[in-house]
């Protein structure tokens, strides 16, 4: 009885083809889930600086209560703004005294996006505003 030889074939890893098609691949999910990322950051950093608006109100409010003069400052210090800055770093905080109507005191608390972050990327939303009497600018950014 004659034995043949018994050929063993041996895989030794992928062909190019296989490869380039794992690589196509993951190109074309990278295009689509990016920019999805990207601007789930922004969206997140602009809550981030919206919250902080609506806590500097809070504490707006309660330096006018305990004011003897009932004022309202304009000294980000004293309301807990640390830097001019939201808590991220991602937008500088100002407040100014502005006129609202018959109201003698009123402000207006300005979130603007640092230039050179992403958030400056944000064309619709860069500036976030809040005034004493609860009217936020632009509104489509306050709904996001």
């Amino acid at each position: 009885m004659l034995m043949r030889p018994i050929s063993i074939r041996v895989n030794m890893g992928f062909t190019l083809i296989e490869l380039m098609i794992v690589v196509g691949i993951v190109a074309i999910l990278a295009a689509i889930t990016i920019p999805s990322y990207q601007e789930s950051i922004k969206r997140a950093r602009r809550v981030d600086a919206m919250t902080d608006l609506q806590s500097v109100v809070s504490r707006m409010e309660s330096f006018y209560s305990t004011d003897s003069a009932n004022t309202y400052t304009t000294n980000s210090t004293l309301v807990g703004i640390i830097g001019g800055k939201t808590a991220g770093g991602y937008y500088s905080i100002a407040i100014t005294n502005d006129p609202c109507g018959d109201i003698t005191q009123c402000y207006r608390i300005t979130a603007t996006a640092v230039a050179g972050t992403t958030q400056a990327d944000d064309t619709d939303c860069t500036t976030l505003t809040i005034d004493s009497t609860g009217v936020t600018t632009p509104a489509v950014c306050w709904r996001r």
